[in-house]
């Protein structure tokens, strides 16, 4: 009798116990729920754009070790290193809403930081390249599949320092004209999130950065820029998550934003995410961005005309932003 009166307490002790958890487990649930719609914008009216939403959640401005004389010596210091990024990213609202990542996503992208003291301008091309990060001792990757003012990146860097070794990816350069003033290691692929070879019904293979990166022999890339048509937002994924994007001193990339772009699946909001997580991922890898030009294109964002007042186009410069402290040091 006394053993059934003892087995009956234990299991109604147990049985308050479990209800215990289970209702602190749904009260913290509550409040971690509570803290993120207080902590995160919603965005119901489509004419309030977030101001600070997405830096809210940037790392901290990274400081740089020790005080280094060189741009060369900071990129010794800081890179060479495959550490992959994480990108796991919060949303922007709570119901992931696409509205709330799409003004997120923009104001970002319209938010660069001038703090580069000295730019070298592509006119014809509107690309901003900083000249912090441009050493005789790293080379410069360009990747380009666009045949509209061929070699105009290169030979405007070259104008600029003669002595920079600058590697030429572009599977279509083989039957455009190449000036003969320009001297550049050439090779005849696009670059991509995987490694494919040459098929027959192609003149030229696929290559990741870490493949060719390898191949031609270097360990700090000092200026990579990237013109891939819609395909350059796996790359940059693949960038973060291989480690290889510590390798590189300054990323100038071409973004579009029309579609969801070579590789990249999912519903509308999920796309943006996605390109927000990679934006987030540079940030975490150390990058700032000093210039964001906004390119001739149709006011549309993932199909949705005029809705958010941005072109479909932008050039985006990314700087570490080791060298911009070093350079604020200097000064």
């Amino acid at each position: 009798m006394l053993a059934k009166r003892y087995i009956g307490r234990s299991a109604f002790v147990l049985l308050l116990l479990l209800l215990y958890l289970a209702l602190k487990k749904t009260l913290l649930r509550e409040r971690k729920l509570e803290k993120r719609a207080i902590g995160w914008f919603t965005y119901d009216d489509l004419s309030e754009q977030p101001i600070a939403s997405f830096f809210d959640i940037l790392p901290p401005t990274m400081s740089p070790s020790q005080e280094l004389s060189q741009p060369s010596d900071i990129l010794i210091g800081i890179l060479d290193s495959n550490k992959p990024v994480e990108l796991d990213l919060q949303w922007a609202s709570v119901d992931r809403n696409f509205t709330a990542e799409a003004f997120r996503f923009i104001r970002f992208i319209q938010s660069s930081k001038p703090l580069c003291p000295e730019f070298l301008t592509v006119s014809n091309l509107q690309f901003k390249v900083c000249k912090l990060s441009l050493s005789n001792l790293f080379p410069v990757y360009t990747f380009n599949i666009e045949q509209v003012e061929p070699f105009e990146i290169e030979r405007r860097i070259l104008q600029y320092n003669s002595d920079l070794q600058i590697f030429v990816h572009n599977p279509n350069a083989a039957q455009l004209q190449v000036p003969d003033a320009l001297t550049f290691v050439f090779e005849p692929v696009a670059l991509d999130d995987v490694d494919s070879p040459q098929s027959r019904s192609h003149r030229w293979s696929r290559r990741t950065f870490s493949s060719l990166r390898k191949k031609h022999g270097h360990d700090i890339i000092s200026l990579a820029i990237i013109s891939m048509n819609s395909a350059e937002w796996k790359i940059l994924r693949n960038l973060l998550v291989s480690g290889e994007i510590n390798r590189i001193a300054q990323l100038v990339v071409h973004v579009h934003m029309s579609w969801a772009g070579f590789g990249i699946v999912g519903d509308d909001a999920q796309v943006v995410h996605k390109w927000t997580e990679v934006l987030n991922g540079l940030m975490r890898a150390g990058f700032e961005l000093v210039h964001s030009h906004e390119l001739p294109g149709p006011k549309t964002l993932m199909g949705h005309a005029e809705l958010f007042n941005s072109s479909c186009r932008y050039s985006l410069t990314f700087l570490r932003k080791n060298l911009l402290e070093k350079e604020t040091v200097k000064q």
